[in-house]
């Protein structure tokens, strides 16, 4: 009798432009939240909930794992790069966990949140450096992240309909976000602090970044439902030519993502150097951030392109006739 907890694989791979679509959104994201007291940066998530974009790059990641795997490590991580060495790890680490999911799906996401509340309750991290630091991102905790998406990557998405598509689940979603939004909007506003109870204060702070903490967790798989339920895969509107830049950025992720955090340094000096205040300061900051994301796309379209140069090498052995289906001499 077969065995019931064994994902199905999958044997037609068609590409999602949703994650292509999101994880570019993400990498604008990180991008201008580089740009030091950059006002355009008002546009990203973070300032509206208590996930942000890194949420996204690790669970797209995640999902995407699913049919991906590559084996590099990494320790020092320079400035703005926290997230690139969890992505690192997570991928080389891609291989058993995947192995693990197609084996046993509910099990091996049942060790990972046994992990998490491993390394939260013991306070399990990685060294870093300099001596006495830890990584940004705990891959002890994150990790829970990258899995979960793997789950639903190699079928257990299936296993969530019930509450995907549930009303009382969207509601219960839509009121986390708006009471996700609305304790954000005090750490901007003093007038709105006031208002919260203390004993909500003790009860949801720290809200860790470096551990992933669940109102972080929670609030993006509130997104990530709301946003599965009235964002089909098959939505015209993927391929449109105005969200195009932001899908062709998410497909080259990796380089984008790196390319980004260079140029957040190069705007982030640009700034320092000729915006001193007032509406010149204003209009440098929408300057650089406009032009930031516009070079990422022309990174994207040049990358795009140079995959879609045609090899002018071939093998021409391929073309020559097999010496072992001649005719044998008369």
């Amino acid at each position: 009798m077969a065995n019931q907890d064994i994902a199905p694989p999958s044997y037609v791979v068609e590409r999602d432009l949703r994650l292509d679509l999101f994880r570019g959104i993400g990498l604008w994201m990180i991008f201008l939240d580089h740009i030091p007291d950059d006002f355009v940066a008002w546009l990203t998530l973070r300032n509206y909930g208590f996930s942000d974009a890194a949420e996204f790059f690790v669970f797209i990641s995640g999902y995407l794992a699913g049919y991906i795997g590559q084996a590099l490590t990494l320790r020092y991580k320079p400035v703005d790069l926290d997230v690139l060495p969890l992505y690192i790890t997570l991928i080389a680490a891609s291989p058993l966990i995947l192995w693990c999911l197609l084996r046993r799906p509910n099990w091996t996401l049942l060790g990972s949140v046994l992990l998490y509340i491993g390394a939260r309750l013991f306070d399990w991290n990685l060294a870093s450096y300099p001596p006495g630091t830890h990584w940004y991102f705990n891959p002890f905790a994150w990790q829970l992240m990258f899995v979960f998406a793997a789950w639903c990557g190699v079928g257990g998405i299936a296993q969530l309909q019930f509450l995907i598509r549930s009303r009382l689940t969207l509601i219960v979603a839509l009121a986390w976000m708006a009471f996700a939004f609305l304790i954000v909007m005090t750490w901007h506003l003093p007038v709105l602090d006031a208002m919260v109870p203390k004993w909500m204060i003790k009860a949801i702070y720290p809200i860790d970044k470096t551990d992933l903490d669940m109102l972080r967790f929670t609030h993006f798989l509130a997104l990530a439902l709301v946003i599965t339920r009235y964002f089909p895969r098959k939505s015209e509107i993927l391929t449109s030519k105005w969200l195009r830049p932001m899908v062709l950025c998410g497909q080259h992720s990796l380089p984008i993502f790196c390319f980004g955090v260079f140029l957040s340094f190069g705007a982030h000096w640009i700034l320092v150097q000729h915006a001193q205040g007032g509406a010149r300061a204003l209009w440098m900051q929408l300057l650089v951030s406009v032009g930031g994301i516009l070079i990422m796309i022309g990174l994207a379209w040049l990358l795009e392109r140079a995959e879609k140069v045609p090899a002018l090498f071939v093998e021409t052995s391929a073309n020559l006739p097999d010496a072992t289906n001649k005719p044998a001499a008369a």
